[in-house]
């Protein structure tokens, strides 16, 4: 029941792809955006990166995050 009240108010579709919304799509959505977020971080961060003389927006995420930030983005090794 609660996330058929977020849904209200959050003027959620009735329908998304032909189907009723549930909470699994919520978390499909949310696991597919964080696990986007290193990806385009390091993307867009090359550029940045470029500009600070570093050789990958990687080298700035491995020197500017902290070690347990670090090992939990799958494309930043510590």
């Amino acid at each position: 029941m609660v996330f058929d009240e977020l849904a209200d108010s959050t003027d959620l579709p009735m329908e998304i792809d032909g189907q009723k919304p549930i909470p699994q799509m919520a978390r499909r959505f949310w696991y597919d955006a964080y696990s986007a977020t290193p990806e385009t971080i390091l993307a867009d961060g090359s550029e940045i990166a470029a500009k600070q003389g570093n050789a990958s927006a990687e080298v700035v995420l491995q020197q500017y995050l902290p070690p347990e930030r670090r090992r939990q983005l799958p494309t930043v090794h510590a």
